[in-house]
């Protein structure tokens, strides 16, 4: 346990919308000291300059992503970095002995073969593909408790996981909301690559 009790966390990616939120989230937990918030665009600014809604809270500043000035500074890493952007990153933050919940999907794939078809890339890290722990605690929670690497669940595949284990009369009772996925905007680090609002059955 790091000092006062509390673990040392680093965020990658800590500008983006999911780095900022997880930033804001872990700010108020007791058992949690941020130590390390990196971000491409605004390495060396400090958050409340970026995000003013943060100002009053105690944070360090933005910084460069280097695998070796998180190494020693965190014990747990959250990647907040897009699919393809952050894999090599955190395969570099895991042999520096610093553990990973990465919320891309970039270790969500058992198969690198998989991986090479839906992003038409090798995978730089396919040994730690089998390692890696899928992060839905009512279906792995011993294995999370000693995971070095956490692949975190989309919403989408948390839906169809929870629904692959009802009874086919079960799903055909529920509502059709319950069975409705909304998508709104959606940014890569922070820029504005957004999708118009659609409703998707599944």
């Amino acid at each position: 346990m790091a000092t006062n009790d509390k673990v040392k966390v680093a965020v990658v990616g800590a500008s983006g919308y999911s780095g900022i939120e997880a930033v804001r989230i872990l700010s108020s937990h007791p058992f949690v000291e941020l130590s390390v918030l990196t971000s491409e665009h605004y390495a060396g600014r400090e958050v409340a300059d970026v995000y003013r809604h943060m100002a009053g809270i105690d944070l360090p500043p933005f910084e460069e992503l280097r695998p070796d000035l998180v190494q020693g500074r965190a014990e747990v890493a959250i990647s907040c970095l897009p699919e393809t952007v952050g894999t090599a990153h955190t395969a570099e933050l895991i042999k520096a002995g610093v553990k990973v919940v990465d919320l891309s999907a970039d270790y969500r794939f058992k198969d690198p073969a998989q991986f090479r078809t839906t992003y038409g890339i090798e995978h730089p890290a396919p040994q730690l593909l089998k390692e890696a722990v899928y992060g839905l605690s009512e279906f792995h929670r011993h294995e999370l408790r000693e995971a070095r690497l956490v692949a975190t669940p989309g919403e989408w595949r948390l839906v169809c996981r929870f629904l692959g284990r009802l009874h086919h009369k079960t799903i055909h009772a529920l509502p059709r909301q319950a069975s409705e996925k909304r998508q709104g905007t959606k940014s890569r680090a922070g820029r504005g690559s957004v999708s118009p609002l659609r409703s998707m059955g599944i």
